[in-house]
């Protein structure tokens, strides 16, 4: 059966200082979710239901996989689960857990 030690052989061919700069870097990026007061919750349910009811485009800042990410659009369709967003790409499907905030934007 053969031995294998992983990552500890790749560990010789590397210098130090890129090994400090790789773990700096994975360190760096990871973002934590922030926790939403009822406050904000209650807020973005008001701009829901504006853009919903106007057809005013929003933009979502979502939380995904370590890091923020937005999107612009209008709101086509809202479940229990998810966002429906249409842009000019297309669509985004975004889940409500995600949602960090709602913004309406000026048309």
């Amino acid at each position: 059966m053969m031995n294998d030690r992983g990552s500890i052989k790749w560990a010789s061919l590397m210098l130090p200082e890129h090994v400090e700069a790789l773990d700096d870097l994975f360190h760096k990026e990871n973002e934590e979710k922030p926790f939403l007061s009822a406050d904000q919750l209650e807020d973005m349910q008001r701009n829901v239901e504006i853009a919903m009811q106007y057809n005013k485009h929003i933009d979502v800042l979502y939380y995904t996989k370590y890091h923020f990410n937005s999107v612009e659009g209008t709101i086509l369709r809202i479940t229990p689960d998810r966002l429906e967003i249409k842009n000019d790409d297309g669509a985004d499907f975004i889940p409500v857990k995600d949602v960090i905030s709602l913004t309406l934007l000026e048309d």
